[in-house]
């Protein structure tokens, strides 16, 4: 996922570039065409036109722009996390307390299904659904298929933008306080 961030951060970099350089384009064209309607050379509903024409002309890129100018940092430190944790589960589960389990299955699982007082299957909330996907085939029947990493970098950055997100990384932040990973803080 690093490797799929650096390169769109590349291709990004350059889009960006060309869309500024647009963006400055439509504007001097902008000023060029209120100079010549104030200086009576182009009438006022053929300016209003043109001028609707190139608001809307920048509105595109500027949208696009947002779209480029994306931070992967703090969702690849939440994957780091998420990882780090993903690997120690069950010594966590074993040295945490009551409310600190409560925090570590809100914070993997998304639901557990429950049947007969047996767990019967469970949803496994962001990025966990896809570190934990193998391990999960096993224990279930039917498992969605992951994808190309193209589309698990998708899933997770459109994850990373979401509501669920900030709640996960409150969850996880949680967990990263507790005792037990005290040591552990600075390596994630």
């Amino acid at each position: 996922m690093c490797e799929i961030a650096k390169s769109r951060e590349r291709i990004g970099k350059i889009e960006i570039k060309r869309i500024k350089r647009k963006i400055d384009e439509i504007e001097r064209k902008e000023v060029r065409l209120l100079d010549e309607m104030l200086s009576d050379k182009v009438p006022k509903d053929v300016y209003e036109r043109i001028q609707r024409q190139f608001s809307q002309e920048k509105r595109a890129l500027e949208a696009r722009l947002a779209t480029l100018e994306i931070d992967y940092k703090e969702p690849l430190d939440f994957l780091d996390k998420c990882i780090l944790i993903s690997s120690m589960l069950l010594y966590l589960h074993k040295r945490f307390n009551f409310e600190q389990k409560k925090t570590l299955l809100k914070a993997v699982f998304k639901r557990i299904y429950v049947k007969n007082k047996a767990i019967v299957d469970v949803e496994l909330n962001p990025p966990f659904s896809i570190l934990l996907g193998d391990n999960i085939k096993r224990l279930f029947k039917n498992p969605p298929s992951r994808g190309t990493e193209e589309d698990i970098f998708e899933q997770f950055l459109r994850f990373s933008f979401s509501g669920k997100f900030l709640i996960l990384r409150e969850y996880i932040g949680q967990i990263f306080s507790y005792p037990v990973l005290r040591h552990l803080k600075k390596a994630a």
